[in-house]
């Protein structure tokens, strides 16, 4: 009878051991997760965009078809930029495409200004 308190004694220690154990196991689960993606990869931060401006001169459009004009950003972007236009577009332009690297401007104007001059400003992440 006398060696009845050694049990208790490790089970309380070993009691005390699982519950710790249990407790950073909990934590770690369920505690704010690091901002990584799928990959294990931390996110850029949204502070870290790019923005590129400039003016892009669309012709008219020739026999019965739209032009067209590829513009290039300087940099390419990771994905397809936000893409504006402070003045709007103008004389029957739209955006026909739109690529991380590039966009496609058409035209459907038969008469007018021989080019359309139209200022855009693109928004994101750089690539890499």
């Amino acid at each position: 009878m006398q060696a009845t308190w050694r049990i208790y004694l490790v089970s309380a220690v070993l009691s005390c051991v699982v519950a710790a154990a249990t407790a950073l196991v909990t934590i770690r689960i369920a505690g704010p997760a690091k901002e990584t993606d799928a990959g294990g990869i931390p996110p850029v931060s949204p502070s870290r965009t790019v923005v590129l401006e400039g003016v892009a001169k669309v012709p008219l459009a020739r026999y019965g078809k739209p032009s067209e004009l590829d513009v290039f950003y300087k940099t390419p972007f990771a994905s397809p930029p936000h893409l504006t236009f402070p003045d709007g577009l103008s004389e029957s332009c739209v955006v026909a495409d739109q690529k991380p690297a590039s966009f496609k401007l058409q035209r459907t104007a038969t008469a007018g200004t021989v080019y359309a001059e139209v200022k855009w400003r693109a928004e994101g992440q750089p690539g890499k």
